[in-house]
């Protein structure tokens, strides 16, 4: 089989001046622009605004972000100011590929001549273009909402990066300026803090609210909850502790004059399109990696009250993963599978409203299996725990075919050529393409195999459990999920998580060591070789398509830009992959 490599694109619809000045930056930055572009999450505190889309929004930054993309989807219009002309660049080609034409920059404040529904501040109070709260006053009308985002005082990973830099990288101790730009990168420009927020809002006549949204750095993803004493009219009993609010890097500061007005989640929360729940309660929410918004809603449904899951995904790749989720979700209810009845969420309602797509699903109850106290040094228990449950389920959908040129491709060919293009980026290596086809169809061509429906990722953190009973409540989270793939693969899966490996070992390689030494793994694997009648040879034929079905998550995404990523999951996986088969 041959695969033409050199005419695909890593990320497509991304011209190569988009690539080119990406190339440019340092590797940080670049980390930076994937998981702006990509995954949108700095963006995901849209939902702590007044959101509409009659609305027009001014966007005052120094640096770049992605979040005015967010804001240009669900609003009337959207002008940015205070941009520098490389991030100007960036931000115009993501709105170009996104197909947003009611956002655009501007580089003089005073060639603005409206007012606007809301006003993001996201701004250091000396930044180069020098803009305050009080000059943004004359574009704001009587009920104008300014956000602002400020800086997170207690943030204890800063505190720790800022004491290792003063201790590995002064090199004169009297170079008190030096110091401090160490010790706090930017100084001696200001940083915008919550209180400085607070009281420039008080002096620009407007109450800061009192719900304080925390805003997802880009570093790392937090649950969110408001803080006690929200005056928010979302009724929520979420709190975030001390230790909690330390690791969060920014908070989303929000002041009105009036009351706020309905937001984009209010007017959700208020009736569920298309469902009979009405008056709805925001009870918590969580911002997750890859650009998901999670909040967990309490329903008036007649007599009764419901709790359903709203998910709000922030770009194409999770509100592609989404509809995965929904349509597996009503795949599992329409079989009737006895075993599945009550273990799986119901899928509610899907839509839009003011152009943001949700999905609501019923909620499973139990917790988490992960949360389950020690539960890395408990393998055993629950692995055989999870695994006769799951098991039986796979075994219910399984079906005997034989491996035709067309499944082939579909199950094997298509995902693992997308991930050697990904791999081998500008640098075909046609030699090792060759070797693992060959491969490949050696093992799996027109040989019969017993295929089911595999959840794509199976671990801890998507098996609810109920410990008071020690019983699985169900599975969540299917939008990884395949109808038609080899079920041994969620094993696979489920032992990266609950094994550790060691640091720098490719995941096929750690699997590889797993099937050769690990007893659990074997007791486990010789279960489903039972139920699905399959050679143990398969098995490392098989390492090669997980990790290309893993891989191809990242397809379409900015991840080749990352050195390390591509290192850990490309370079070293291929360079073990060629070891294994020359073997």
């Amino acid at each position: 089989m041959k695969t033409n490599l050199s005419t695909q694109t890593h990320a497509p619809g991304y011209d190569k001046e988009f690539i080119r000045l990406c190339r440019h930056l340092p590797l940080q930055k670049r980390k930076i622009i994937i998981r702006e572009v990509d995954y949108e999450n700095s963006s995901a505190w849209m939902f702590y605004m007044g959101l509409g889309k009659e609305k027009g929004a001014l966007v005052v930054v120094d640096r770049f972000t992605i979040f005015p993309l967010s804001l240009a989807r669900v609003c009337n219009h959207v002008i940015v100011y205070g941009m520098p002309e490389q991030g100007k660049k960036l931000l115009e080609m993501v709105l170009q590929r996104n197909g947003v034409e009611n956002c655009s920059c501007v580089s003089d404040l005073e060639s603005i001549a409206t007012q606007f529904d809301l006003i993001v501040f996201k701004n250091s109070l000396q930044s180069a273009n020098g803009t305050s709260l009080e000059e943004l006053k004359k574009y704001s009308h009587p009920d104008t909402e300014f956000w602002a985002l400020a800086e997170n005082g207690f943030n204890f990973g800063k505190f720790k990066k800022y004491i290792k830099n003063f201790f590995v990288d002064v090199s004169d101790p009297n170079d008190t300026h030096e110091h401090l730009s160490k010790i706090y990168p930017g100084h001696p420009k200001k940083i915008l803090t919550v209180h400085e927020a607070q009281r420039q809002f008080r002096e620009l006549g407007v109450k800061p609210s009192a719900y304080i949204g925390f805003h997802p750095s880009i570093h790392y993803t937090k649950i969110a909850h408001p803080v006690n004493g929200s005056t928010h009219s979302f009724k929520t009993n979420g709190t975030l502790g001390f230790r909690e609010r330390m690791q969060i890097t920014e908070l989303a500061i929000g002041a009105s004059k009036r009351k706020f007005m309905q937001s984009l989640l209010g007017n959700l929360l208020d009736s569920l399109p298309e469902t009979s729940l009405i008056a709805g309660k925001m009870l918590n929410f969580s911002v997750l990696a890859g650009g998901k918004v999670y909040v967990r809603a309490s329903y008036k449904n007649h007599a009764k009250s419901e709790e359903v899951m709203i998910k709000l995904p922030l770009n194409r790749i999770s509100e592609k993963r989404s509809k995965v989720n929904q349509m597996m979700l009503a795949f599992l209810k329409s079989s009737e599978n006895d075993r599945l009845r009550n273990r799986v969420p119901l899928p509610i309602a899907e839509g839009r409203l003011e152009n943001q797509p949700f999905f609501v699903e019923s909620i499973v109850p139990g917790a988490p299996m992960i949360e389950v106290s020690g539960y890395r040094q408990k393998p055993n228990q629950i692995a055989m725990h999870a695994f006769p449950f799951w098991l039986a389920i796979q075994r219910d959908f399984a079906k005997s075919v034989e491996v035709d040129e067309q499944i082939f491709e579909r199950l094997i060919a298509k995902p693992v050529s997308k991930s050697l293009n990904f791999a081998f980026q500008d640098h075909p290596d046609t030699e090792l393409e060759t070797l693992i086809f060959d491969y490949l169809r050696k093992h799996f061509l027109n040989k019969t195999f017993t295929l089911s429906i595999m959840h794509g990722d199976f671990s801890a953190k998507n098996i609810m459990f109920d410990a008071r009973h020690d019983r699985i409540c169900g599975i969540i989270d299917w939008d990884m999920a395949r109808l038609e793939a080899f079920p041994v693969l969620d094993v696979f899966h489920f032992f990266q998580h609950i094994r550790y490996a060691s640091k720098g070992m490719p995941k096929i390689q750690a699997m590889h060591h797993f099937i050769k030494n690990d007893s659990l793994f074997k007791k486990i694997v010789t279960m489903y070789q039972d139920a699905f009648k399959f050679n143990l040879e398969i098995l490392n034929p098989l390492l090669i398509v997980y990790w290309a079905y893993r891989l191809s998550g990242r397809l379409g995404t900015l991840k080749f830009l990352d050195d390390s990523f591509v290192k850990r999951n490309c370079t070293k996986p291929l360079e073990f992959i060629r070891k294994m088969i020359s073997q």
